[in-house]
């Protein structure tokens, strides 16, 4: 499964990626994660491809996505099988990981998703989550 994820500097792009491929290592996926983003702190274009797969992966570059998750438009042009667009509410990138796990089908616990994201606004972001799947 390949999954993009585009927006703007800021939006937590790296962090959305980095959560969602963490729970996906604990499912036991095999996964690669890799980061294009511009100098720019903030407004600049940034992405995340993630793949994984229960097989080892050979090919971690994604030509066309399962998924495209876009938190804004940038210039990126990626092709996608189905898209995740108009997010709204507030943090953006974590309404976004709950519709993309409820999309990609699998479970997760509660306290598995705790896990994952990071102390800081850990309560507010769990709750965004769970309100969302």
């Amino acid at each position: 499964m390949k999954i993009a994820i585009t927006g703007k500097g800021g939006q937590g792009i790296k962090l959305l990626g980095k959560i969602l491929a963490d729970l996906l290592l604990k499912k036991g996926y095999e996964i690669a994660l890799v980061f294009d983003f511009d100098a720019a702190v903030r407004g600049g274009d940034s992405a995340a491809y993630l793949v994984y797969s229960e097989d080892k992966i050979e090919n971690p570059i994604i030509d066309e996505a399962d998924i495209l998750i876009e938190l804004a438009e940038t210039s990126k042009q990626i092709k996608s099988k189905k898209k995740i667009g108009n997010i709204e509410g507030k943090p953006a990138n974590m309404h976004a990981l709950a519709r993309v796990l409820k999309e990609l089908g699998l479970e997760f616990r509660e306290e598995e998703i705790a896990e994952a994201l990071p102390e800081r606004n850990r309560e507010e972001n769990l709750k965004v989550i769970m309100e969302n799947l």
